[in-house]
This record gives C-alpha cells, structure tokens and sequence, in this order.
C-alpha cells in the first residue's frame, strides 16, 4: 500500500471539514474551505468519534436519517507526531490516481473529486452503521473510530427528503471552526460534530381561485375548472449524480374531468414556471405526456434541466384546466383530481420514492322532480314537463317525468339559483302557475352545502312524507303533489317551507332538501 507521511494532511483535511460545521451545509451536503491555521501535533489518542447532526431545511432536527461511514485511508502518527496516511483497499486504486499538490499533500478540493468514485467502490467492502438520527435533537454518534479519513454515506433518507450528498472527513480535525478558542487551529478534535441539510420534498394542488374559470370546487357539466400545482427542484448536483439516474416527474389523473391540452386555446393553456418565471416545453426543459382518454398528464423534467446550479432548490408550479364531464354525475356528482411527485432521493436508478396523493374534489349538483297524485295511496304521475332557468332566466334545459317513478331530472349543475316552469302538467291535472325557486349554496368550507326553496331554507335532514333523503350525492328533490282538475292555481305557504300551497285546489309542493358532503372517508 501507498503511504503518505505528512501531517500537513491531517490538518489540511481536517480544517477543511470542520469548517463546515461553522458555516453551514449548502443544499444537501457539505461547505468545504481550505483555512490557513497553526501547525498542531497530532498526540497519542488512537480513536474518536463521528456525531452528524441532521436538520431540514428550517434548521429543525430531522429524524430517521441513517449513514454508513467507509474508511478510505487510515492515520498512523510518528515519534514526532506527525501523520502518516496509508489509502485503504478498495479505494487505494482511486487514490492513487490523485495528483498531489506541490508539497506532497493531498488537497481538500481534489480529494473531494473523488467522491463519486470513492462511492462507487463502496459496494466492495462492509462500512460502520451510524444508525438513526435522533427524534428530539436529529444527532446519530459513530464512536471508537480508528484515527483516518472517511467517507460518509447517508444510506437511509427521511421519508419526504433528497438524500444528502455524500462527504468526507477526517478523525481527528482541528478546532480551526471553533471561534470560541483562543488559537483556533491549535488543536486536535477527537469527537468531530458535522451538520448536515436535507431538502424536503413536496406536492400541494388546489383549485387556482385566481386563474379563469371556475376558481372553486363546484362546477357545472362542461365548465373548466383551474387547478395548480406546486412543488420544488432538489439539488440534483451534477457533481453526485454524474452519470445516473434523475427523475423529477409528476403524474396528475383525473375521475370525472378531462386534461385541457389544446395548445390553441390561449385561455385554458398548461403554464410552468420555475422560481416564478415561465419555463417554455422542450427536451431540454420539460415534456408532458398526456394520459389516456386525457383524463391526466405526465410531466417530465430534463435531467439538464434539474442540474443547472440556477434551477436547484427553487420553486415549480403548474397551472392547468380540467373540464368537467357526465361521468362527475355518474359518480354521484363527483369528480376528483390527484397528484402525486416521483423523484430521486438518491443517486441511481432504484433510488426513486413517490409522495403521497395530493387530492381535490369537484362537486356538481342535481334538482330531482317527483309528481305524484294521492287517490288513496301516493301514485306517480308521468307526463308532467318541466323547463329548467338559471338566475339570468335562461333556459338551460327541459324535461319529462318517467311513467314508472314520476321523476325527472335536471343533472351536472354548478351551484346557485335555478327556476323550475312546469310547461305540462300530466292528463287530467292542473298545470303549475308559478315557478318554484331553488337555491343551492356551497358556500361552506366544510362541505356542507344548503338549499333554499321559495325563499325558505330547508334542514339539511329533512324528510317527507312521500320522499326520502338519497344518501350524500348532492342532489334537491322537488316533490310536487297534484290534484285533478284544470284551474290555474296561485301560489302560498305553510309551516317552515317544506310544504308550498299551489292554487285553491289544494295543490302540494313538497321539498325536500339533503346535505352535501365534501366527500366520501378514503
């Protein structure tokens, strides 16, 4: 084996580590420096001890990290107490192709160089576990370490963070980080203290109430409805990752709404920005990939892109359209979106992790009418027609009662104000003078979404003597009750709304209202 003697090693090695821990770590690894300082001696001690304090990028003590320490050249000290350094197998064939400065030494700067080679030779040799990083002060302890130089590993990653970058360090280091000392650099450290950042990794989605559209979470069939989505770029430094695997990609689906990607549609348009500014699609920055029957996408960043120094760390987001469709009716007026990130927390094409689902849910609504007649017994009344207004007094639809059930229905509503017109009443049955009012409101944050009718709120557990609520699906049941006769009626009330007195026949209007969920527990 190849030795070095020269104590100008240890001491440039160690002050250059230590001084890490004064100044901080820099994305996920280590701030290096070459300080100039006293000549110290090593003394007689032969072992010391590793203690990596891990934060997250708040500086609070991260838990759950654990690193492998590998012994790549180890210290001898002579009768004068000057070091000798011995490379140890399996990295001895990397370091021996170190170009030493002019004094003999190895640098600082050219050992660090070596790190993705060092790494790569670690799958030949059994390194010293440091285990977990504590919850309360995020410290793990390696102790009764042979005097050398190590590299350390994080071979553990905190669920929802980038791996830090590997890095060495030297036991022991002088106190050169030390500011409290008299002489800083006069001295040995046996039991040397690291700090190191990990960044974390999110995705947040929300409905984007300041985009165009519907900047909220109820809609009609056919509205666009916009979404963004927020995350940030790791530091995918080049200098660790040369030569891997880098993925930064998310994946977005949707149940019940439809991805917009029609470039020509200036309005709806997909927008990524990185650290706020626009981001134009291209091989070298981003592609997206839109899902199968476009209910989704996949967008992909180019490993260039991911480590330019300039993109590391800083913020991505991503504004888009949905557009509503009739399978939200089919799952009880309900469609959802969700997204979740893929990355790198590693190097390496296995080391890849995914976040969890980010969701967000898009209600639509439903008026339901039941006609029926009471001879006797609650008998279904077919053939009534009925035209649906919105609060401009614009007609948005029409429809029949079934002869099976008496109902008709009027599907994929946003929320607001709708007017019901009853244009035919069934045979032998007096036809509606006045139209009947429903209000639908989600003002709500909590889910819960209120009806009025006429003007009269309605109880979200109401129940009537003819109809029942129908689970939490978002639908308004208008229970109309006629009479036989032809005589045009007028309107009036009674009781706390649930009955509308309809003409001197005594025509009955009964509503019913239910509550609306925000959504089902997963």
């Amino acid at each position: 084996m190849m030795k070095k003697r020269n104590w100008m090693v240890a001491w440039m090695v160690a002050v250059s580590f230590a001084a890490a821990v004064a100044f901080g770590a820099t994305g996920n690894g280590l701030a290096t420096m070459e300080v100039q300082a006293a000549e110290p001696i090593i003394g007689e001690q032969k072992e010391g001890s590793l203690t990596i304090k891990k934060t997250d990028d708040k500086e609070e003590p991260l838990a759950g990290a654990e690193f492998t320490l590998y012994q790549v050249m180890s210290i001898t000290v002579d009768d004068e107490g000057r070091a000798e350094y011995t490379p140890l197998a399996p990295f001895d064939t990397a370091l021996a192709r170190v170009e030493l400065d002019d004094l003999g030494n190895y640098s600082t700067t050219r050992l660090e160089g070596l790190i993705s080679e060092l790494q790569a030779e670690t799958s030949q040799t059994t390194g010293k576990p440091s285990g977990l990083t504590a919850a309360d002060t995020g410290e793990a302890t390696v102790s009764n370490l042979a005097l050398g130089y190590y590299l350390v590993v994080e071979t553990t990653t905190p669920a929802g963070y980038t791996t830090g970058n590997p890095f060495l360090v030297s036991i022991p280091s002088t106190n050169n980080y030390n500011s409290d000392v008299a002489v800083p650099g006069e001295n040995w450290v046996y039991n040397v203290e690291v700090a190191q950042k990990n960044c974390e990794v999110f995705v947040d989605k929300v409905i984007d109430e300041g985009a165009n559209g519907k900047g909220k979470d109820t809609a009609a069939v056919g509205d666009y409805v916009p979404f963004k989505v927020t995350t940030s770029i790791p530091n995918y430094s080049g200098e660790i990752y040369d030569g891997g695997h880098v993925t930064f990609q998310i994946t977005d689906t949707m149940t019940g709404l439809v991805y917009v990607h029609d470039d020509t549609d200036a309005i709806h348009k997909t927008v990524v920005t990185v650290g706020g500014t626009p981001v134009t699609k291209g091989d070298d920055t981003y592609t997206i990939e839109p899902a199968d029957d476009d209910k989704g996408f996949t967008l992909s960043f180019a490993r260039e892109f991911l480590e330019e120094k300039e993109n590391r760390g800083k913020s991505v987001a991503v504004t888009y359209y949905g557009k509503v469709t009739e399978e939200a009716v089919d799952q009880n007026n309900h469609g959802e979106n969700k997204v979740k990130l893929t990355y790198n927390n590693g190097p390496g094409e296995n080391q890849t992790t995914d976040t969890d689902w980010e969701n967000v849910d898009v209600y639509t609504f439903q008026i339901q009418v039941l006609k029926f007649a009471v001879d006797g017994e609650n008998k279904p009344l077919s053939g009534a027609v009925f035209e649906l207004y919105n609060d401009q007094k614009e007609q948005i639809g029409t429809a029949q009662t079934s002869d099976t059930d008496g109902i008709l229905n009027f599907k994929g509503l946003d929320e607001g104000t709708y007017y019901l017109k009853e244009t035919k009443s069934p045979q032998g049955y007096a036809l509606l003078a006045n139209l009947i009012k429903v209000k639908i409101d989600s003002a709500n944050d909590d889910g819960e979404f209120t009806l009025e009718i006429n003007g009269n709120s309605v109880a979200p557990d109401t129940k009537g003597d003819y109809v029942s609520l129908i689970g939490d699906n978002g639908i308004a049941i208008v229970a109309v009750e006629n009479q036989e006769g032809f005589k045009l009626p007028s309107t009036g009330g009674m009781g706390i709304g649930l009955f509308l007195l309809v003409g001197a026949a005594g025509i009955t209007l009964l509503l019913i209202s239910m509550k609306r969920k925000l959504k089902e527990q997963e």
